[in-house]
């Protein structure tokens, strides 16, 4: 069965809040539920940005408040993604490049939900986040992925738009 994130279109899993997300299609009780995979993206992307401008500038920083200790293994989420992108966890970021949001993206996402999109739902969601400006590299590189995923057999890719098999009416 699909995680939760997965079967929301929401691989940062997103909380609900009073935020009003673009493609938001309503809530599962916690969690924010969203029209497409590329959308849930595009809220993590925005949130991560806001974390920026709030001066949560570091992946340390950003985890930190986004897995906090009372809910996580917070050091182990940190570590994921900080060797998933090859960022150190203490380096300032700039949150606005998108090159950054889709790293970030990727790797949170994975670590929340066991799951890798096709890379265009990263560059899609991304790009609606940043209004337009497109990333210019690839994601997380295929052997960093695959050091992270060794022992697991299947890589399920759900590319943009794609129904999700088993799940009927979240798409």
């Amino acid at each position: 069965m699909a995680t939760r994130g997965i079967r929301n279109n929401n691989i940062g899993n997103i909380r609900v809040s009073k935020d009003q997300w673009e493609g938001a299609t309503g809530d599962d009780g916690s969690f924010v539920t969203f029209d497409t995979p590329d959308s849930g993206v595009r809220a993590l992307a925005k949130n991560l940005m806001s974390c920026g401008r709030q001066g949560y500038d570091s992946i340390e920083k950003i985890i930190g408040r986004w897995a906090p200790p009372s809910e996580n293994d917070t050091q182990s989420y940190i570590q994921s993604v900080a060797s998933a992108t090859g960022i150190p966890a203490t380096q300032s970021l700039d949150l606005n490049d998108p090159d950054t949001l889709v790293a970030l993206s990727e790797a949170i996402g994975f670590h929340e939900t066991g799951t890798r999109y096709d890379p265009e739902v990263y560059k899609m969601g991304v790009s609606r986040a940043t209004n337009g400006i497109s990333p210019k590299t690839p994601p997380v590189s295929a052997d960093v992925f695959q050091a992270l995923t060794e022992g697991i057999t299947a890589r399920p890719a759900i590319a943009v738009g794609q129904d999700l098999p088993g799940v009927a009416g979240i798409n």
